[in-house]
């Protein structure tokens, strides 16, 4: 009742474990051929509980810099123009 209430629909139990669950994958994948080139990287299983995994976040891109979206920026803006 009280998660209800709180607007949660996961318990916190199953959260914990879940986050359990994901530190220890992410330790088991650092230490494979596939973490070195940064490659099949597994999911959070509270990411995926949580729906913060889902397709509406789908094709959203970060940039390490500004330099580096201000190029995409142009690059697409250029798309456009054409």
């Amino acid at each position: 009742m009280q998660r209800r209430l709180n607007g949660e629909k996961i318990p916190l139990r199953t959260l914990l474990l879940a986050a359990m669950v994901d530190r220890l994958s992410a330790l088991v994948y650092a230490n494979t051929k596939d973490a070195k080139s940064g490659i099949n990287r597994p999911r959070s299983l509270v990411a995926i509980l949580t729906r913060e995994d889902t397709e509406t976040n789908a094709g959203t891109e970060a940039y390490a810099s500004g330099d580096d979206f201000d190029a995409a920026r142009r690059a697409i803006l250029e798309g456009v123009s054409t």
